[in-house]
């Protein structure tokens, strides 16, 4: 009887014991990260806005130099506030304060229209390119 008991019970541990994996699930697709600035990206309207400014040409009253040195100056008639940037020297000043820049991305172009970001101000610019 002990002869007939040791086969059964290997068969029974084989059986216990499975090297069947479980089906592996597929991961589900990645997120897609927020756009933080598709609201800004939404609005063509030429305008400056972040800390220290908010200039928008549609109110009236900007008045806009495009110089020489392909400097652009804006001016708010009502407020006085100035707003100056030059980008071959990657110079801004608000009222006549430079402002520390370590980036100036380009976050959208089209053919009429350039929306930039200064870094690390936020400062949001928009401009026709016509």
């Amino acid at each position: 009887m002990k002869k007939s008991i040791l086969p059964i019970l290997l068969l029974a541990a084989a059986g216990c014991s499975t090297t069947d994996e479980l089906p592996s699930r597929p991961s589900p697709p990645p997120t897609p990260t927020p756009d933080a600035y598709a609201d800004v990206k939404a609005d063509a309207s030429p305008r400056i806005t972040g800390p220290g400014v908010d200039m928008h040409y549609n109110d009236g009253g900007v008045f806009i130099v495009e110089n020489d040195d392909s400097s652009v100056e804006w001016h708010d008639l009502n407020t006085s506030v100035s707003f100056i940037y030059q980008p071959a020297t990657r110079l801004l000043s608000i009222n006549g304060k430079a402002i520390d820049l370590t980036e100036a991305d380009t976050i959208k172009s089209t053919s009429t229209t350039l929306w930039v970001v200064f870094h690390p101000s936020e400062i949001i610019f928009v401009t026709d390119t016509q």
